[in-house]
Formats: C-alpha cells, structure tokens, sequence
C-alpha cells in the first residue's frame, strides 16, 4: 500500500504520484469573480498554478489533494471527484472557492496581446457619476515598476511575487478614490477585476469610444472617452 508519510509522520512531497494529479489538473473560475480563471498543470515534473494573464507560480504538494504556493502565502485544497469539481484558496485568513471550467469555457476566453490592448488605453469620463478614470497599459519590468507584482483574484485577495517571470503586459484601471486595479480579458472588448465588469464600446470606425461598467447593483455606467 503507498504511503506519502515521511518518517515522523509527516507528509512526503517526493512519494506524491503525479497520476494523482491528473484528475486536479484544469482551470477553475472563482466563484466570487467568475472574470478570473485558476489554471493548474504539471511540466517537467513541477506543479503550477497560473491566474488568467499572469506568471505560472509553482506549487508543491501538502496532501493528496492540497498543495502550497512557494512564492506566496497560500495554499489550495482540491475536491475529491473525477475530475476535481472545485478547488479552494486560503490566503490572508479567507477561503475563495473556484469551479471547474468545461473544455469549451476554457477555449472561449479572449487573450488579447499587446497591441490590441492598445486600443483601450485613455482617459474616460462618466456624467453619471462625475468621475474620470484612465486606463493604462502596464509593462511588468519596465523602469519605475519598482516592487513587487499584484495578481487580483478577488477584490480582498491577492497574491503577491518579487519573481515577475514571463509576465505580460495588462491593462490597469485608475481612478483616484478606487486606486489601481488589474484588468483581466474575459471576451472580446470586456474585461473584469473583482466584482467589476467593464466593456468597452466601439464606434463605426472600429476605434473605442466609451466603456460601461457594472459594479455590483449598479449596471450600465457609461463613461466617455475623452482622450
């Protein structure tokens, strides 16, 4: 019979059979920000876990169906099932629940690169509300980036690295009352942080003219592109 203790009764990371993983492997939509995706895979022998848009964290095994990030303070707990229905995050004292994404769900997400991101960047302004907001293009690494990097899972969580790694340039909403918040792609034109849903608006031209926002009981916010 196999066993994952190591002598003294604790856990072996070595003695974990990658078979296991099989059934744990998968993207994960969190259930307080569906706009936000947990994808998990092994490679080379190393266990990953990734949010949309970001750098691959590694993670190592605790138990059968746990695992812990090595650059974060947090850990997971997977559903048993097969395959694993759901997956919880334990960071800062809370637990955010994640469920599994059928096959067709994870291709349909929309993964801009750069240059279309472009077409987003400006400063917008809603009658409404009376309030600007400026979207920005961020390069991780670039001069006065200094620090370290945010990945937003929810609007309370976040998990934090020194090690940028392969990170790809996002958009960040800016407003001066809500701070800097990372944008995610969702599908075309539409983009999410938190509990926030932001989709842009184009003209006939094709160029990006407004965005709206829905926050919450508040749907439908429009805010005009200025510049």
């Amino acid at each position: 019979e196999e066993t994952l203790d190591a002598p003294g009764g604790e856990f072996d990371p070595e003695a974990y059979e990658p078979a296991n993983f099989e059934r744990l492997a998968g993207s994960y939509s969190l259930d307080p920000a569906p706009n936000m995706v947990a994808r998990f895979w092994r490679e080379d022998g190393t266990y990953y876990g990734q949010l949309t848009g970001q750098p691959p964290l590694e993670i190592r095994p605790t138990s059968p169906n746990s695992f812990q990030f090595l650059a974060v303070a947090a850990r997971i707990t997977f559903e048993d099932g097969e395959p694993a229905p759901g997956v919880t995050l334990f960071q800062n004292g809370q637990e955010i629940h994640a469920t599994r994404q059928d096959a067709e769900e994870s291709e349909e997400k929309w993964a801009p690169d750069s240059k279309e991101l472009e077409a987003f960047v400006g400063r917008y302004f809603s009658d409404e509300v009376e309030t600007f907001y400026e979207v920005v293009l961020v390069h991780p690494g670039e001069a006065g980036r200094a620090g370290s990097e945010t990945r937003v899972i929810s609007t309370n969580v976040t998990l934090d690295s020194d090690d940028e790694g392969d990170a790809e340039p996002y958009l960040e909403l800016r407003q001066m009352r809500m701070g800097e918040m990372r944008l995610t792609p969702t599908e075309k034109d539409t983009f999410g942080v938190g509990a926030i849903t932001l989709e842009f608006q184009r003209d006939r031209h094709g160029t990006v003219s407004a965005v709206y926002f829905d926050v919450g009981r508040s749907r439908d916010v429009r805010a005009e592109r200025i510049r």
